[in-house]
């Protein structure tokens, strides 16, 4: 019932391309909207039972609509004030676009409601050893080392400073694996004083790399770690209940939302105190009228990157899969642009959508990308039907957790949750590349003492984790 249920949606939603405007139509976009949110909840019901709210699905979706439908539902033509509007763009474009993205939604639910499995997870004791606890000290290291680099190197440099990307990635793997490795070590015991006490020293980390990253203004990471750390709770610990994390979120994302608006002002954590920021962010969501632009901006910025890269890709100017060749070689340092230079003979730069969209645009700031036009400008129409159904699957199978490297599969999917709607479908492999590399030199290389039966402990869950 439920596959054909999704089947339904997506066949109204190959209609509805089918059928959409040449040019731009509210009405066909509240269309497009209403059935989205219907999909959505349809969708979310299941999963939500089945998994909690801290689930990959729940932020995918939430991000897919901000960035996709607010824009052309609720803002547009009212749009100048967002960074990435403020030049021309084709505007006749943007019902088609967003028929393009309900269709990859649609597709992506039907791919992964066709790996779905209801089947009763085993309840298989699994015995570890216990002596190692490299990766907590590992963690602590490395955040130590980004908190003074950022508090005693920088000190009180203006403006916003990015630290290299691929770099607090590797951090945030670290940190990722040793919450992991810890989870492991519970003793059948499931509540949060125990997450607690288990936790103290990766706990230590997570502040302290957290809080020398926002103080930059950016909030990536951060994201990425909390999102990583919930799921991993969720799964291992206990059920996160509606009612606790429902504030957090609020919280979290009114945090965010103060760093969106404070971090390009002269009102920021790097030259004011926490208060004197909180309250300038207030003060300007409250007297300005675009205050819904202002508090979504880092999603609706994305809106554009979908019309600008299926209007590019009408023009027969496809990219034909040379955007996911640094995708193979995420675990060699330059892989990615060493081999896709070997293999096209074009940098990084010309096979980028992000690129490729700037460029395009005259834009004189990097205007960044979109799943979905991501997907459209390397295979058409033809990569969305295929590529969001494979995706959907999945999602549907790693989402059992019945292994240790589909484990890190979702867990690393559900960090990169709210991000991959305006990337693309494969960001989250560099965060899974380096758990991995590490896991394996921990348990390969460092040496531990004799295992022991003191040394040992049985995991009492609900999944499998076996090699």
């Amino acid at each position: 019932m439920r596959k054909l249920l999704f089947f339904t949606f997506f066949v109204v939603s190959i209609l509805l391309f089918l059928n959409a405007p040449s040019t731009f139509s509210r009405s066909f976009c509240q269309i497009e909207l209403l059935l989205y949110l219907t999909m959505s909840i349809l969708f979310l019901w299941r999963k939500v039972k089945d998994c909690g709210l801290i689930n990959f699905d729940f932020f995918f979706l939430l991000s897919f609509l901000l960035i996709n439908y607010i824009h052309p539902v609720f803002i547009y033509p009212n749009d100048k004030m967002i960074p990435s509007f403020a030049f021309p763009y084709n505007e006749r474009i943007i019902s088609y676009a967003l028929s393009v993205a309900h269709l990859g939604i649609s597709t992506y639910m039907l791919g992964n409601v066709c790996g779905e499995s209801r089947a009763k997870k085993k309840n298989n004791p699994i015995i570890y050893n216990l002596a190692n606890n490299i990766t907590q000290r590992l963690a602590l290291i490395f955040a130590m080392g980004v908190f003074f680099y950022v508090f005693f190197v920088l000190k009180q440099r203006s403006g916003i400073v990015h630290l290299y990307p691929r770099l607090m990635i590797l951090v945030i793997s670290v940190i990722c694996l040793a919450f992991y490795n810890t989870a492991l070590s519970q003793r059948s015991i499931n509540n949060f004083k125990f997450l607690i006490k288990e936790n103290r020293l990766n706990i230590i980390s997570f502040f302290i790399f957290s809080l020398s990253i926002l103080f930059l203004g950016s909030r990536d990471v951060v994201i990425f770690l909390g999102l990583f750390i919930l799921s991993l709770a969720n799964t291992f610990y206990f059920r996160i209940k509606v009612k606790w994390i429902l504030p957090l979120l609020l919280i979290g994302g009114g945090l965010m939302i103060m760093l969106t608006i404070t971090r390009v002002s002269e009102v920021n954590l790097m030259s004011s105190s926490f208060v004197d920021v909180l309250k300038y962010a207030i003060d300007t969501v409250s007297e300005s009228p675009d205050a819904l632009s202002l508090m979504f901006v880092d999603f609706l910025v994305a809106a554009r990157n979908l019309y600008d890269g299926i209007d590019y890709a009408n023009g027969d100017n496809l990219l034909y899969g040379a955007t996911y060749i640094q995708y193979l070689f995420v675990f060699i340092p330059f892989g990615g642009g060493f081999f896709t230079k070997f293999i096209t003979g074009k940098s990084l730069e010309e096979v980028h959508t992000a690129s490729v969209l700037t460029i395009e645009s005259n834009a004189d700031f990097g205007l960044g990308t979109n799943a979905i036009s991501d997907i459209y400008m390397n295979f058409s129409i033809y990569g969305i039907f295929i590529m969001m159904f494979i995706f959907g699957l999945f999602v549907a199978r790693v989402e059992r957790c019945n292994g240790k490297y589909s484990t890190f599969a979702y867990l690393a999917l559900v960090a990169n949750s709210l991000y991959i709607p305006r990337a693309n479908i494969f960001c989250w492999l560099d965060m899974f590349a380096f758990i991995v590399i590490f896991d394996y030199l921990v348990n390969h290389y460092v040496k531990t003492p004799p295992t022991t039966q003191h040394d040992k402990v049985v995991i009492k869950n609900d999944y499998n984790l076996s090699m």
